[in-house]
């Protein structure tokens, strides 16, 4: 092998003027030379040097490529070891490629290994022991990015994720690419389970979010949730605080068929309610409730106070005749 490298070389370092003219190897008429060009398996050498076929290289054996500012080779450098590939090696900042059987695939840069591929298949970004398919390691104090770009904003960029064996899918996109809005896709239902516009209004299991921040078709399960509030419904028992009587309250539901300051089913199917709004008025209610409850009370004792009275009166009217 090595014979045969100096052989070409010689052939492209000496002066000739024989066009066309043709050399035998071990198979005649394999080699070519035409116009300063070498072919090997082929009389049509548009290059320095054309192969036609398969080159192979011994342990220990390279294929040099010498320029005035860098030095590139391929070869095998020990045995079981599999190919290397060297860009500018002795140069700062210089690339490595290095691929190996036993050890996967090694992408140098810089003097470090910025990509790995193990022989299991997995890729490492930044790290060369992935745990995973694909992991993103960032060196200290910096953080990991992954970026899809697009070149127009009519263009779609699409992160897909596959079931094995099955056509269930979901993917990560900006379709349509012209709302701006990040979405994730469920194959599986044919809709967009989530959806994030640019002013930060999010829809799970709908795209219809209205001016709602949160939009959500179905139902949301939580062990807590605060809603916070600017005011309360403590005012009930303010002393200037104007409480209905029950016949007020009693002409009010005959007529509007709902309790006052609380919405009625029209208004609530088509508008909803508000938490923090509902379960204020929802208290005023329970606060009015509870002053009536209180009045009640009070008419209560004074009506058993009363019957106590003639209780007693009854008493001595009876002890009398006796």
């Amino acid at each position: 092998m090595k014979n045969l490298l100096i052989f070409l070389l010689l052939i492209v370092i000496t002066p000739l003027t024989v066009t066309g003219q043709q050399w035998s190897g071990s198979t005649p008429g394999n080699i070519y030379y035409n116009q300063g060009n070498v072919g090997i398996g082929t009389g049509s050498a548009n290059q320095r040097l054309t192969v036609r076929g398969n080159v192979e290289l011994g342990i220990n054996d390279f294929l040099g490529i010498l320029s005035t500012d860098d030095f590139t080779y391929l070869g095998k450098v020990q045995p079981h070891y599999g190919m290397q590939w060297t860009i500018d090696p002795e140069k700062t900042g210089g690339a490595t490629l290095w691929m190996s059987g036993y050890a996967g695939m090694n992408f140098f840069t810089g003097g470090k290994s910025r990509v790995k591929v193990t022989s299991a298949g997995k890729v490492g970004i930044g790290t060369t022991n992935p745990s995973a398919i694909l992991e993103l390691k960032s060196e200290a104090n910096n953080h990991s990015e992954l970026h899809i770009n697009t070149t127009s904003q009519n263009n779609v960029s699409i992160l897909r994720f596959l079931h094995a064996g099955t056509n269930k899918w979901g993917f990560l996109s900006n379709y349509p690419s012209n709302t701006g809005n990040f979405i994730l896709y469920n194959y599986s239902t044919g809709s967009q389970t989530l959806t994030i516009t640019p002013n930060n209004q999010i829809g799970i299991g709908t795209t219809s979010l209205g001016s709602h921040k949160v939009a959500v078709n179905g139902t949301i399960g939580a062990r807590e949730i605060k809603v916070e509030s600017g005011a309360w419904s403590d005012f009930v028992f303010k002393e200037d605080y104007k409480l209905r009587s029950l016949k007020e309250v009693e002409s009010f539901i005959k007529r509007h068929q709902h309790l006052p300051d609380i919405p009625s089913e029209k208004e609530v199917i088509e508008n909803g309610i508000e938490l923090g709004k509902m379960d204020a008025k929802l208290l005023q209610k329970i606060e009015e409730l509870t002053l009536y409850l209180i009045q009640q009370q009070e008419l209560i004792e004074k009506q058993q106070a009363e019957l106590d009275r003639l209780g007693r009166k009854v008493e001595k009217l009876e002890s009398g005749k006796m």
